[in-house]
């Protein structure tokens, strides 16, 4: 269970800016900050608390007023006043127990003469987790539609009729694509995704080949769970990820969305999840709201990554644990910036890449990586 943040925010409120500093509140870390005129902040709730136990404290040097905008209406967070004068001011935040299965977001907004400081307050959805089983989440609920159990010949390729092999262009997971097949086969049930030293670099320049198949043109889907078994051998500059991308037609990246359901690098026993859009990485509110998770994983094993993917909500599972849900926004302002390019069809993509130096390291190019798929399913209502 993760620690939740409890804010206690120093707020300057003056005719002409303060520099009074500025921090944003890690997930995982309790802390004090200091806000700067126009500095956004957020930090997140159990379902339920009724309550922030720390005051928003701040000195006003002239009057001011504060609004609360929440989803699913205004009276799940209330404020002990709205307005006020100058002077050393403290506001309690009231709040109501979360009895949804949605995750729901508040912002305060404070305001005297020029200077606006907005707070975002999140507070986690009451048993919207499905139970966990042995196979990640509980699935009664779920049709399945498509899946591939890589139960083939030893040595044999994947189904034609289920995925296509990526292909290579110039970002960093896909520099060394090869259609080779030393880099994806089947093997005892398993699909291998393998990153390995190039044995012809005269016939292909490159000095690793690395190996990725998807569904696009096979199998794109709009919502449903997808839950994929995985396990991986941690490594100096390993990048293995399974993770989806919009079909064709599309905008151009990241406008068209791209969703990250599990990513691993180097040596590192950490699962990340994270989904990408405009909103997020070309206008910089990438904790507006948060928009990437980490797991600890031990890597010695086998782990059921998931996905649940709805109208309104995306939420990553490991082991049939939820480990963090990204919310679609209800400003129009955000969804026209593109907050929530997650309402058309994606495909998924299965690989073992290596880094660039830029995120996972430089890769040994004399190592093989490798990452195994035992299998890979979608479910939908």
């Amino acid at each position: 269970m993760k620690k939740y943040l409890f804010l206690l925010a120093s707020v300057c409120l003056c005719c002409t800016l303060v520099s009074c500093g500025g921090d944003e509140p890690d997930e995982d870390i309790s802390l004090s900050v200091t806000l700067t005129s126009g500095t956004r902040t957020s930090y997140i709730l159990d379902a339920s608390a009724t309550s922030m136990p720390s005051s928003i404290s701040f000195l006003a040097t002239s009057a001011w007023t504060a609004s609360v905008d929440a989803t699913g209406g205004a009276d799940w967070l209330t404020l002990s006043a709205y307005s006020g004068g100058a002077g050393n001011q403290a506001l309690r935040a009231t709040v109501q127990p979360n009895e949804t299965t949605s995750l729901r977001t508040a912002h305060i907004t404070i305001s005297g003469a020029n200077n606006t400081i907005y707070i975002t307050v999140s507070q986690r959805e009451s048993a919207a987790a499905p139970s966990p089983t042995a196979e990640g989440v509980d699935k009664s609920d779920w049709t399945l539609v498509w899946s591939d159990e890589f139960d083939g010949a030893d040595g044999s390729q994947p189904s034609s009729d289920k995925w296509v092999r990526s292909t290579r262009y110039s970002s960093t997971w896909n520099r060394y694509i090869s259609d080779s097949e030393d880099v994806i086969f089947i093997r005892d049930g398993k699909l291998v995704a393998r990153a390995i030293p190039n044995p012809d670099p005269s016939s292909d320049n490159v000095p690793m080949l690395t190996g990725a198949i998807e569904t696009r043109s096979k199998f794109e889907f709009t919502y449903g769970l997808v839950s994929v078994k995985a396990k991986t051998n941690p490594f100096a500059g390993s990048f293995p990820a399974i993770w989806m991308m919009p079909a064709p037609p599309t905008q151009s990246w990241p406008a068209g969305g791209e969703i990250d359901i599990w990513e691993q690098i180097n040596t590192e026993a950490t699962a990340y999840h994270t989904i990408h859009s405009r909103w997020r990485d070309t206008l910089g509110n990438a904790n507006n709201p948060a928009s990437s998770f980490t797991t600890t994983v031990n890597y010695a094993n086998y782990h059921v990554y998931e996905l649940e993917w709805t109208e309104d909500r995306i939420s990553w599972y490991v082991d049939g644990s939820r480990r963090g849900t990204y919310q679609k926004s209800t400003s129009q302002s955000a969804l026209d910036n593109g907050q929530w390019p997650f309402n058309a069809p994606f495909y998924l993509i299965l690989n073992q890449s290596v880094g660039d130096g830029s995120w996972a390291s430089n890769p040994n190019t004399s190592h093989t990586y490798e990452t195994l798929f035992e299998y890979a399913r979608v479910y939908q209502k």
